[in-house]
């Protein structure tokens, strides 16, 4: 799948390698119906697109099976975030829904409801000269976030502002348009969360404990709930942001700016 590891950014050694074995329902037929399961070592999830993923931690192996084809990049990203999130829990990190970016050699993880934005201003980040290090999976290990598949998917509207993107068609359950970016690299350290809101004016706030815990606990990045970590505290008593701004694309490029601002002086 050498288009597959084209979507990779170059890892460390040391890093643990997983098998991934891909089937397609249209040739092999209606596979049996999946409900959601977790076991120390064995987890099996539906995919909202039609079939199922299975992922094993003894050895380390991904059984893949898709209701349609879909070109090799596609493999990796998206649908093998449940998969990343999975075997890294088991490993002992945590793994939150969400993207991340490097902002004065540390790390920031966007969190936030879906269509918050999340992708779109990982765009704005990417064009104005950031390192994003995930798009949809953000995974943390002893202070360090841990890179992604270099890429970020857009929908229509923001590919066309932003003037970027190559279109994928439908992948998962809906149309991409795919931002290819360049190898960033493999951790980073953590500096801290930010939420993302709509509001009429742009503010940049910091959360109460309370708000900290309840963004962290509803970020988890698998379709069923898992017991909390010590990790997912630790990341609650990081620094902990509200980043609000309009919705409009009127001004998005100089928020991003302002954004950017505030938090080298964090």
């Amino acid at each position: 799948m050498e288009q597959a590891r084209s979507v990779l950014n170059p890892s460390p050694p040391t890093w643990q390698e997983v098998a991934v074995n891909v089937t397609d329902e249209s040739r092999t037929g209606p596979d049996r119906p999946t409900l959601p399961a977790w076991e120390p070592h064995m987890a099996e999830f539906p995919l909202r697109s039609g079939g199922r993923i299975s992922i094993h931690d003894e050895p380390p192996t991904v059984d893949l099976c898709l209701h349609r084809p879909v070109a090799e990049e596609c493999v990796m990203q998206p649908h093998l975030a449940a998969a990343a999130a999975a075997l890294g829990i088991w490993s002992g990190f945590e793994a939150l829904h969400g993207g991340a970016f490097v902002h004065s050699g540390r790390a920031w993880a966007l969190l936030g409801d879906k269509g918050a934005g999340k992708s779109t201003t990982l765009g704005q980040l990417a064009l104005a000269g950031c390192a994003v290090l995930a798009d949809d999976l953000v995974i943390w290990r002893d202070g360090d976030v841990l890179v992604g598949p270099r890429c970020i998917d857009l929908r229509a509207e923001a590919a066309g502002v932003l003037g970027v993107g190559r279109p994928l068609g439908v992948v998962g359950t809906r149309e991409r348009w795919r931002l290819d970016l360049p190898d960033a690299p493999a951790a980073v350290p953590l500096a801290g969360l930010i939420r993302l809101d709509w509001a009429e004016e742009a503010t940049l706030r910091p959360l109460s404990v309370a708000e900290r815990l309840t963004l962290v606990l509803a970020s988890g990045a698998l379709p069923i709930p898992v017991t909390p970590s010590v990790s997912a505290m630790e990341l609650a008593s990081s620094c902990v942001l509200s980043w609000s701004r309009p919705r409009d694309w009127d001004g998005s490029e100089d928020a991003i700016g302002v954004l950017l601002d505030c938090l080298g002086s964090k």
